[in-house]
């Protein structure tokens, strides 16, 4: 099962300070519809996902903070389904499973933030059923595991669906795509890429780069 599950919506949630290990199916489960805060957890091993949070509607605002989330089979670190912001600020997210990924959101912001040891996708991002999601990286890092382990196996930032992407100084190394972008908008300033397939890859649309 979750360490955490509630399913009751209508709930805002608060988790500081915590620590989860190898829980079944996910650490923390969550349906709520007045957002989630998360502080200086510490979220290890477990089974198919890491912390699960539906929004019940489009308002729900959603933080992380300090946090420290580690997957090791295939599932999600982050795993978040309709919402109005995501706010991330210096926390460490070791994917080597799968990947952290945002549904139906207005905004996220991810700052000071690290993605390590990756094998499948560091970040997926998908706006439907939004026009868009406006994603904000400031200062955040994307590694694949060393090249003997995996050369170039993952991806930094993915969206197969309308993305505005605004980032500044993100560092990026060992992945097969560093992003890769369909019908999105973007802006990039003061990118370090090393050990890729693609840096930058756009697809499918009005892409302004």
């Amino acid at each position: 099962g979750y360490g955490v599950y509630a399913n009751s919506g209508g709930i805002a949630a608060v988790f500081t300070g915590n620590r989860f290990t190898q829980n079944g199916y996910g650490h923390i489960y969550l349906d709520v519809s007045r957002g989630a805060h998360f502080d200086h957890n510490r979220a290890s091993g477990g089974g198919y996902d890491g912390i699960k949070v539906y929004g019940t509607d489009t308002t729900a605002s959603v933080t992380f903070l300090g946090d420290s989330l580690e997957v090791l089979t295939y599932g999600a670190p982050i795993y978040l389904i309709t919402f109005d912001t995501l706010a991330v600020d210096s926390v460490v997210i070791v994917g080597r499973g799968g990947e952290t990924y945002l549904e139906g959101g207005r905004f996220a912001s991810f700052r000071n933030t690290k993605f390590l040891d990756l094998n499948s996708t560091g970040l997926d991002v998908y706006a439907y059923p939004l026009d868009t999601t406006r994603l904000l990286l400031r200062n955040v890092e994307f590694r694949g595991p060393s090249p003997g382990i995996c050369d170039q196996c993952a991806n930094g930032v993915y969206s197969s669906y309308s993305v505005a992407l605004d980032a500044d100084t993100v560092t990026m190394a060992n992945l097969y795509y560093g992003f890769y972008l369909w019908d999105s908008r973007v802006a990039l300033n003061h990118a370090s890429l090393d050990h890729y397939y693609y840096g930058l890859y756009t697809d499918c649309g009005s892409v302004t780069v």
